[in-house]
């Protein structure tokens, strides 16, 4: 992010498998004051769906942990604007942070649906990252 006052969440995914405990680094490069909270996700009490989450352009959005079955997941999507690019919405396994394979937010409409192939039964979460151009996203999921 440069320029501005920026704000918003993002996803840090640590894959247990090929990660081993330690130390990291964090670098910030900054010509003003900032600050940084970083936490696992509460998954305790795993919201229900439908789920719905709304954010900017420049922000995206992180979902609370929700509760999903196996099958498909749905994710229906609301622009302000047609947008120039290509969104996502990346689901993970919150337990694993494994992800899962989830269609684009494509096209050149302001509306439409993705899809999501969940494998297991379990508890997820997502980071929404809308299209540009689209200015601001309404997004549902559902199953």
């Amino acid at each position: 992010i440069t320029g501005g006052q920026a704000s918003g969440q993002k996803l840090f995914i640590v894959d247990g498998s090929s990660m081993q405990p330690g130390e990291f680094t964090l670098t910030v490069a900054s010509d003003s004051g900032w600050a940084i909270d970083i936490g696992r996700p509460d998954t305790s009490s795993p919201a229900a769906l439908p789920l719905h989450v709304s954010c900017g352009e420049a922000d995206g959005a992180v979902t609370k942990p929700f509760r999903a079955s196996a099958g498909n997941l749905w994710i229906s999507y609301t622009l302000s604007h047609t947008p120039s690019g290509t969104g996502h919405v990346d689901i993970y396994d919150a337990s694993t942070g494994q992800s899962v394979y989830t269609r684009p937010i494509t096209g050149d409409y302001t509306s439409g649906q993705s899809m999501a192939s969940i494998p297991e039964d379990g508890v997820y979460i997502a980071q929404v990252t809308i299209p540009g151009g689209a200015s601001y996203a309404d997004i549902t999921i559902s199953q």
